[in-house]
């Protein structure tokens, strides 16, 4: 059974003995409006729904509205039905569309008051395609990371890391802290106490990783960035902590100002803290 039919039988039986059946006269047509995979900011193809008075009493409708938690993510572009009064044999109809601010299966209602407090209810949902879903599902791991086995003062050093995830792009950061006296693991919680971070790091040149899941195709990106701190940044230190941050250009896409922490794979690293997304590099003075 597939995901659309599933969703169209769990609410099979709130529709038809809801209030469609009071207006006996009156039918809505189709039922269950299924969207096909849209991608985030974009907008799905129209589906029409129609009106009918099947009856020889005239129905005057009122204006067609969107319900349930996901409605704000469809949208009613056109409509006939607000104050219509509908004869026999008469239709009017409404146009939605799907345009998905957030990913996953959604739902909603579209209902069209049909006089007499009865409502005419359609079920509206989508199909989300392979590569939203496993976006979704499975956020990207820190794969591989080179780091100095400590750092001196005054001398460059160089972290480079990559990143692995079902997102076609990443921009990335690497923050690095003082975290000298702290030992609660508390270092690094406050992204501004940083003492040294890069800027938004671009992957040009993504490649294929490891990982599959049912025909979509995971993705390595690659980043380094290269630092020298100094006594004046931290005047003594006994160890940086680095963690990594990342997000998906879908979320620039949405206007999405914050960061991700990365959550790591199985790096064989010694890690700070039991959360395990703060390593630490001892410090030569």
């Amino acid at each position: 059974m597939s995901r659309g039919n599933s969703y169209w039988f769990a609410f099979a039986g709130l529709l038809l003995g809801s209030t469609i059946a009071k207006a006996a006269d009156l039918a809505i047509s189709p039922l269950h409006g299924l969207y096909a995979p849209t991608h985030l900011t974009m907008q799905s193809s129209a589906a029409t729904f129609t009106a009918t008075n099947r009856g020889s009493v005239d129905v005057t409708l009122g204006t067609p509205a969107l319900e349930g938690p996901y409605s704000s993510e469809f949208v009613i572009t056109t409509e006939t039905c607000s104050g219509t009064t509908l004869t026999q044999g008469a239709s009017c109809t409404a146009d939605v569309v799907f345009k998905p601010a957030t990913r996953g299966t959604k739902t909603a209602m579209l209902a069209i008051p049909a006089g007499d407090g009865n409502v005419l209810r359609a079920f509206l949902s989508n199909e989300e395609d392979t590569a939203s879903e496993v976006s979704r599902r499975l956020p990207p791991v820190l794969e591989s990371l080179n780091v100095p086995a400590a750092v001196t003062l005054g001398t460059p050093f160089t972290i480079s890391w990559s990143l692995l995830g079902y997102h076609e792009d990443y921009v990335s950061k690497v923050v690095l802290f003082d975290c000298s006296g702290i030992s609660d693991g508390s270092c690094g919680d406050s992204y501004a106490s940083n003492v040294a971070e890069s800027a938004y790091l671009d992957d040009p040149a993504p490649v294929s990783g490891e990982w599959s899941y049912n025909g979509a195709e995971s993705h390595k990106h690659s980043f380094s960035q290269s630092f020298t701190l100094t006594a004046e940044q931290v005047p003594t230190p006994d160890s940086l902590v680095v963690r990594f941050y990342r997000k998906s250009k879908e979320d620039t896409d949405l206007g999405n100002p914050g960061l991700s922490l990365l959550i790591p794979g199985n790096l064989g690293a010694s890690y700070y803290d039991s959360a395990g997304r703060r390593l630490a590099i001892p410090v030569n003075h």
